[in-house]
């Protein structure tokens, strides 16, 4: 049994959107949340995570050994690594209460979901010049398929799709 297997707990059920909400411009519009339905997922795992900043690393290790495991290919693994990255950093600066990674992987899309226990949507920021902060979500617009979130009745999940080019084992 490797280190997945024995870290992998079954992933819980998440809502997706219909339709993905996605960024409207590069001036901060806000998102809105669209109608959640079930779909099939394919195979999910998740991971609850630390509130702390080794939560970023954390997930970024989980990314790596999941997707190669279902031997997803090095460039979407790759982005998918640093998008799942932004995403827990979000959760961490701007959410509250218990993080989950949850990935998810269908016959042409990997899934990254991270939820945590705060109902306040995410807010596309317009990074200042030099600024630090405000180009986690423009980077996640600009490299992903769709993203968006969805509200649940405790928090919310923040999400992205990427294409695969491996088929999942």
């Amino acid at each position: 049994m490797d280190l997945i297997e024995i870290l992998a707990p079954a992933a819980p059920a998440l809502e997706y959107p219909q339709q993905p909400a996605t960024v409207g411009d590069q001036h901060g519009e806000r998102l809105r949340p669209t109608a959640a339905a079930s779909r099939d997922t394919g195979t999910s795992t998740a991971w609850s995570l630390d509130r702390d900043p080794a939560a970023a690393h954390q997930a970024r290790d989980l990314t790596r050994g999941q997707l190669g495991a279902w031997r997803i290919d090095e460039d979407c693994c790759e982005t998918a690594v640093l998008l799942a990255t932004e995403l827990v950093t979000n959760a961490l600066r701007h959410g509250a209460g218990t993080i989950v990674l949850t990935w998810t992987v269908t016959s042409s899309t990997v899934r990254c979901g991270v939820t945590d226990d705060s109902p306040q949507p995410p807010r596309p920021r317009t990074a200042e010049p030099g600024g630090e902060n405000g180009r986690g979500l423009q980077l996640i617009a600009s490299l992903a398929l769709v993203w968006g979130y969805s509200p649940l009745s405790r928090g919310k999940t923040v999400w992205f799709e990427l294409a695969v080019t491996a088929e999942p084992q």
